[in-house]
C-alpha cells in the first residue's frame, strides 16, 4: 500500500523568501509614497474614510438592498443547486 503524501508546512527555499520580501518593500514604497503625496496635497494625512472615498470602495455591506427596492415587494434568494448557485429574484409577481 502506498504512503500518503504530508500535506504539512514545507520550508520555503531562499528564492521564494527573498521574492516575497521584496514584494512586501515594493507594496510598503507605494504606501509611503501614496501616503507623502496626500499629505503635500492637502497638507494633512487621510482619514480611513478618506483613503475608502478615494479608492471608491463602498461601507455598504454584502447584500444591503437599498429601501425602495424593499418597498416594491423585491426579494431575493440565493438558492445552493448542488455544484453551483442560483439567484432568484423576485419584484411584483415576475422573476
Amino acid at each position: 500500500m502506498a504512503k500518503r503524501k504530508k500535506n504539512g508546512w514545507k520550508p520555503k527555499t531562499a528564492k521564494e523568501t527573498l521574492s516575497f520580501f521584496v514584494s512586501l518593500f515594493v507594496v510598503g514604497l507605494c504606501a509611503v509614497s501614496f501616503l507623502i503625496t496626500y499629505q503635500q496635497e492637502y497638507g494633512k494625512l487621510p482619514s480611513f474614510q478618506e483613503l475608502m472615498g478615494h479608492f471608491d470602495l463602498s461601507h455598504q455591506a454584502v447584500g444591503e438592498l437599498p429601501p425602495d427596492v424593499l418597498e416594491n415587494g423585491t426579494s431575493v434568494h440565493f438558492i445552493d443547486v448542488g455544484q453551483a448557485d442560483a439567484t432568484l429574484i423576485l419584484s411584483n409577481g415576475q422573476s
